[in-house]
């Protein structure tokens, strides 16, 4: 998997597990689900934003200055 698949994969379970224990603790605030919900957009948000890719080895910086 490539990373972008990956950082959205990870973002998804994370809204999706902080909406179901919104229901499971069964929420039924208008203000309550808000909170729920910023909850889960801002850390996902924040890990899409600065979850960079590794740097490139050693090895594959000399591979690619030799192609």
């Amino acid at each position: 998997m490539r990373l972008t698949q990956i950082k959205t994969l990870a973002a998804g379970l994370w809204i999706a597990t902080i909406g179901a224990g919104g229901l499971l603790a069964h929420v039924s605030q208008p203000a309550s689900w808000a909170v729920l919900g910023a909850c889960a957009v801002i850390p996902a948000a924040a890990m899409l934003h600065f979850w960079n890719p590794p740097a490139p080895t050693m090895s594959q910086t000399i591979q690619k200055a030799l192609r």
